[in-house]
């Protein structure tokens, strides 16, 4: 089978290795090449390597892609920014999104280049499937699914850009009089758009200032479709967010990160890596929120999934968010050693077998193709059906004759 790995286009304008050249760079998804147990980074080519206070290091999509090759599995790799990826890719039998998924493009291309490969995050041999990636983009349809399934997300308003300001003004007075609770404590709102990536593009403003709305849907309506609204909470800001990763059907490990409110310069993270024993009750809220992906067929087989929790104001668990692509923060060394991009890979490599296991599962009895051929099949198999009850009762007839 032939597999390729999308990889995030980090690398194209590193010519000097010693500078970032105003590519952004984050430690969450640093990885270094030498450590000895990643015996698959002892040869990765120059163009992928970064140097940080003269340590070398490679991006995790790039280090799981040496080791799938380490494992000698047929993969290839692309860059998300590829202009010719809409070629490229369309012969391999498994595309895999790590890092550069949907979201990332629209976020890193140009407007015309991304509406150029938008349809291929929907090719039917990606993965993960469209099915997730549209689950996981649109918040509204995950709090929907959510909260069907009793499982608690904060209140919130879906809004269309296309609404006129009044009646969004009617929607938000509504909003604010139905979760009265909610506001006791902030009187403030948070919008955020659907489609948008981490914070950015977001604000909150007081329950009054209706203006700052407007101001905010005015400035974004020709970037986005439509935004979530939701009640300001103060524990999901100034206490901590607790994420937890899921690879396949088991959880590997937690993240808790607050926003560093000493630093008043710059937006700073405060993130720590929480063992099981000090968060059992989170973790098995966020196992219920997977279980539920799970028996649900949302999740199919899971390379790497995210579901984020936070405490309300009421000290209330809730999920804040799911992704399918997120940071991994292996510059912590609790996940560094983790080698989660090893399990990831062994994930990858899973998924294949599975996938290659269907496709011999139908080849040993007939290569299909297509419906119409798939139809087909099932006419001539009736049809022998019917001659074969017929040649029988025949056969029973004429017999019945002749005993007679």
């Amino acid at each position: 089978m032939k597999n390729i790995i999308i990889l995030l286009p980090y690398f194209k304008e590193n010519n000097n290795k010693n500078k970032e050249n105003d590519i952004e760079y984050d430690e969450r998804v640093y990885i270094n090449i030498d450590d000895h147990k990643r015996v698959w980074l002892k040869d990765v080519n120059e163009e992928f390597i970064f140097i940080k206070d003269d340590i070398k290091y490679v991006f995790d999509d790039v280090s799981i892609y040496y080791y799938l090759k380490y494992k000698n599995i047929n993969i290839d790799y692309i860059f998300g920014d590829d202009i010719n990826i809409n070629e490229k890719i369309k012969d391999y039998d498994n595309i895999f999104l790590l890092y550069f998924d949907k979201l990332q493009a629209f976020h890193s291309l140009s407007k015309e280049n991304y509406n150029k490969i938008e349809h291929i995050f929907g090719y039917k041999n990606m993965c993960p499937n469209n099915k997730l990636q549209n689950f996981v983009y649109y918040k509204n349809v995950y709090y929907d699914f959510l909260k069907e399934n009793n499982i608690k997300v904060l209140p919130y308003l879906h809004i269309l850009k296309t609404y006129d300001n009044a009646f969004i003004k009617s929607e938000i007075e509504k909003f604010i009089k139905k979760e009265t609770s909610y506001f006791i404590k902030s009187k403030k709102l948070y919008i955020k758009p659907i489609f948008g990536q981490n914070s950015y593009d977001s604000i909150t403003f007081t329950l009054n200032d209706f203006q700052s709305l407007i101001n905010y849907m005015e400035k974004y309506k020709n970037k986005y479709d439509s935004f979530i609204i939701q009640p300001f909470v103060h524990n999901f800001y100034y206490n901590y967010e607790y994420r937890n990763f899921f690879i396949e059907n088991n959880h590997i490990y937690t993240i808790r990160s607050k926003l560093n409110t000493k630093n008043d310069k710059n937006e700073t993270y405060i993130e720590e890596y929480i063992p099981y024993i000090n968060c059992v009750h989170i973790i098995e809220f966020a196992k219920k929120v997977f279980n539920t992906l799970k028996n649900k067929k949302i999740l199919n087989h899971n390379i790497i999934l995210a579901i984020d929790i936070c405490y309300d104001d009421n000290n209330e668990l809730f999920v804040s968010e799911i992704e399918f692509s997120p940071y991994l923060f292996n510059y912590k060394n609790e996940v560094n050693h983790l080698y989660i991009d090893q399990k990831i890979g062994n994930s990858i490599i899973n998924y294949m077998n599975n996938n290659n296991n269907k496709s011999l599962k139908i080849s040993t009895f007939i290569q299909i193709n297509d419906k119409k051929e798939i139809y087909f099949i099932y006419f001539i198999l009736i049809i022998l059906i019917i001659l074969l009850i017929l040649y029988i009762y025949f056969i029973l007839h004429k017999n019945y004759h002749l005993t007679s």
